[in-house]
C-alpha cells in the first residue's frame, strides 16, 4: 500500500480521558480509548470488547483456584493502571465498588507490562483485560472473573462533525 506524502501519522500513548479535548482542538483526528466522554463534538464507536480477568502472582494460586468473584480479592493489595490518562483505572475501581469494596492500591503504573511485572514480583493482584494473557509472564496466573455486569470496551473516538 502506497502512502500519500501528505499523510502524517503519530501514535500517542495514554490518550485516555484527554481524547475529547485533543479531538476538539484538532490535535488528533481519531484515537482509541477506553473511557472518554461522548459529547456533541466527540463520537465514540465501539471497536472491541473483552472480559476482565484477575492477574495473580503464581504464589497465590493455591488460595484461588478456578473462576472467582472480584470480591474474593477485597483484602488483597492491588496493582492498578495509572490514573492519569487511563480509563481502565476508573473502570476497575468502579467494578470493585460494585463488588462492595474499594481496592487497596499499592502501586499504579503503566503500561500493562509494568503492571504484570509487579504482579509477578508479588506486589499484589491486578484486574486486566483478557488479552493480557498473551504477554508471556510465566509467574502470573489469570483467573476468570464471574459476576461482573460489564466487559472492557475500546472505542474509536472521532470528531462528530467529520466523517471518514
Amino acid at each position: 500500500m502506497k502512502r500519500s506524502r501528505f499523510t502524517q501519522e503519530q501514535i500517542i500513548a495514554g490518550l485516555g480521558q484527554r481524547a475529547g479535548a485533543r479531538l476538539d482542538t484538532a490535535v488528533l483526528d481519531a484515537g482509541i480509548t477506553r473511557l472518554a466522554p461522548s459529547t456533541e463534538r466527540v463520537r465514540l464507536e465501539p471497536v472491541h470488547e473483552e472480559g476482565f480477568v484477575a492477574a495473580l502472582p503464581a504464589a497465590m494460586v493455591q488460595r484461588h483456584v478456578g473462576a472467582m468473584r472480584l470480591s474474593d480479592l477485597q483484602d488483597t493489595p492491588f496493582v492498578m493502571f495509572q490514573r492519569e490518562g487511563s480509563g481502565f483505572h476508573t473502570e476497575v475501581t468502579a467494578l470493585c465498588i460494585q463488588a462492595g469494596f474499594v481496592p487497596r492500591v499499592v502501586q499504579d503504573i503503566a503500561p500493562i507490562h509494568a503492571v504484570l511485572g509487579l504482579v509477578e514480583a508479588g506486589f499484589g493482584v491486578a484486574v486486566v483485560p483478557e488479552s493480557a494473557r498473551i504477554l508471556g509472564f510465566p509467574h502470573v496466573v489469570y483467573r476468570p472473573l464471574i459476576g461482573l455486569e460489564r466487559a472492557s470496551r475500546l472505542y474509536l473516538a472521532t470528531r462528530a462533525a467529520e466523517r471518514s
